[in-house]
């Protein structure tokens, strides 16, 4: 372990307080550590014993010893508080991480929720606690601590909760940045931050507003903005969905990432009314221009010190779209990053920020696999793996002398497809079907994938196949596919349309993937680019995924074959499916079984403070 994190006072009273959580609680573990909390199971007496254990945790000399230590660590190193409200407990422990090297939580659950006047459901309290315990690793790493709230051992904490009650100001912005100012004035060096995006800066209680300083300035307020901003934009998908843990043992590894981030968000201020207007415009024209270039670019940085492009300039804007503004407060973070984009187009960075956000990626990757490899061994997945009924076409045998000489025919009609497509327009459409399903695989190969000076035709010939024989349409796409060329397009693109509004069978699907990955992501086509390629497979994706009648199937199938994948391939794939879902994972990727979504999903923590 680093010797900044080393397991100190408050590192041991923070691991014995998880502890307590996770025996009186009955958790169990799931899939990428997850703790499980079944909320029937509080029962009156384990709630009690859970207080009980907590006040004797949080009292007396070990609690001392943990402030004490608290005090040390941050005479060298960054410390944050959080306050305010947390509508999301897990972002809200990331703003923190990317702050400082250790964030400082005060105890709400002995000192609040566990009350016998508390309010708080059995399911609220259950996933409070599960979110807790979701940061165990980055606790024993001593990036995380929980202490007493400054109310059970600072008289001043208590002074000026009282005086705030009698001038009848208590909001949790006030009464939180309050508190922490005054256990810094106990001598605890603490950076105070929030998660507030439209409010303006929180003052404190008027005697400690004089002692905010440096440690609550404008300028560490709007670097925490730029940040949350990036947190909460779906272009940041990926940051959202890395466990909180691992997300701080990401950004450790990269020590200068904080300083790089502080440095790109603290322009020059001095902007006027007009020229934010103006500003906002051109941060907008140009975040149209580059967006569509982010995830395409990002993957051109090296791992061995390339410098940045204008690509991670566009990921940062990202933060800031058109749907995250609405305030003056917010318009003026944007201004100012702005400006230093443009800065560091033309002195780009070193790629420390690029590395972080891709280790943060990969990440994403590696816990959405282990979802998936967890959810193999549910019953019933085997059957629902099942190929398609139409999975298999047998060349037809014992065949009248009508079919004979027609297939004959077909084969003796000319050298192109545009040939012996012509051929069969002529035929009824039953005798047109048979030869069709007929054909072997070498010989759709020889009518699909020889493209050169055809292009036009074969698609013609794929659009008109679909009204002959439908398993033979499909089995012509999966040879398509199965060429090193890929889709095919041409004048007219009705197979395509086919295949965006008819339910596909599983081996026509697992061909489009596999070459969706080979050919269109990797290779010189890159559907990450716009363009018509990008359109096609979006809109067949979208409709296979979300609106087929098999889109269950279709999503499982994918799930299953993604965990087989290598590190790249993923994230290859994620990039591709964060452009076609609107820039994000979507949720069937890394679906859940529904007994385990019930106990640990998200809750919503709007009606908790963090004081």
């Amino acid at each position: 372990m680093p010797p900044t994190l080393k397991q100190d006072s408050a590192t041991i009273l923070s691991l014995n307080y998880l502890s307590a959580i996770e025996s009186r609680l009955g958790i169990s573990w799931g899939v990428n550590n997850q703790p499980i909390c079944l909320p029937d199971h509080l029962d009156a007496a384990a709630l009690k014993g859970l207080k009980a254990d907590l006040d004797d945790i949080l009292k007396g000399v070990s609690a001392s010893n943990a402030r004490n230590a608290t005090e040390e660590y941050g005479r060298d190193h960054i410390q944050t508080v959080g306050f305010g409200l947390a509508p999301d407990f897990d972002q809200f422990v990331k703003l923190g991480f990317l702050y400082g090297e250790r964030v400082v939580l005060w105890d709400f659950l002995s000192n609040r929720l566990l009350l016998e006047k508390s309010k708080i459901t059995n399911l609220t309290l259950a996933k409070t606690a599960c979110d807790i315990l979701m940061l165990k690793p980055a606790v024993e790493r001593g990036a995380i601590v929980i202490l007493p709230h400054p109310m059970e051992w600072s008289g001043l904490a208590e002074k000026v909760a009282e005086d705030l009650k009698r001038q009848g100001s208590r909001s949790a912005a006030v009464f939180g940045l309050s508190m922490a100012l005054s256990a810094v004035e106990e001598g605890l060096n603490l950076h105070p931050f929030t998660m507030l995006r439209s409010d303006p800066q929180p003052k404190a209680s008027y005697g400690l507003s004089e002692h905010e300083g440096d440690l609550y300035s404008k300028e560490n307020y709007i670097f925490q903005k730029a940040l949350s901003g990036m947190l909460n934009n779906q272009e940041f998908a990926y940051l959202q969905n890395v466990s909180a843990a691992e997300f701080q043992r990401i950004v450790a590894e990269h020590k200068d990432l904080r300083r790089k981030l502080r440095k790109l968000f603290n322009p020059p201020p001095g902007l006027s009314q007009q020229q934010l207007a103006t500003e906002l415009k051109s941060m907008e024209s140009d975040f149209a221009d580059l967006i569509n270039k982010q995830n395409s670019g990002i993957r051109k940085y090296g791992a061995e010190g390339l410098e940045a492009t204008a690509v991670l300039t566009t990921s940062l804007l990202t933060k800031l779209h058109a749907a995250t503004l609405g305030t003056t407060a917010i318009a003026d973070i944007c201004v100012r990053l702005a400006i230093a984009m443009r800065k560091w187009f033309n002195t780009p960075e070193k790629n420390t920020i690029v590395q972080a956000f891709q280790a943060l990626q990969r990440q994403e990757g590696r816990e959405l696999v282990n979802e998936l490899r967890q959810q193999e061994n549910r019953p019933g997945i085997a059957a629902s793996l099942q190929a398609d009924d139409d999975s298999s076409i047998q060349p037809a045998s014992g065949a009248d002398q009508e079919f004979e000489d027609a297939r004959h025919a077909f084969w003796d009609s000319g050298d192109w497809t545009e040939n012996k497509h012509d051929y069969i327009l002529s035929l009824p459409v039953e005798l047109a079907g048979k030869i069709l399903r007929s054909l072997t695989s070498g010989e759709r190969w020889g009518l699909v994938n020889f493209r050169r000076f055809q292009e036009t035709y074969i698609t013609e010939y794929l659009g008109d196949i679909w009204k002959f024989n439908r398993s033979a349409f499909w089995k012509h796409i999966e040879t398509m596919f199965k060429s090193s060329e890929g889709l095919i397009i041409g004048e007219c693109d009705e197979h395509v349309e086919i295949m965006c509004r008819e339910n596909m069978p599983k081996y026509a699907w697992m061909s489009l993937l596999k070459r969706l990955l080979a050919t269109h992501i990797y290779g010189p086509l890159g559907v990450v680019e716009d363009g018509y390629y990008r359109e096609l497979f979006t809109q067949i994706v979208l409709f296979q995924t979300t609106k087929a009648i098999a889109k269950k199937k279709r999503q499982l199938e994918f799930r299953t074959w993604f965990r087989t994948l290598k590190s790249k391939d993923r994230d290859a794939l994620l990039l591709f499916l964060r452009l076609t879902f609107n820039n994000k994972v979507p949720g069937w990727v890394r679906r859940q079984p529904a007994a385990q979504r019930s106990t640990y999903a998200k809750v919503d923590h709007s009606d908790l403070e963090i004081k």
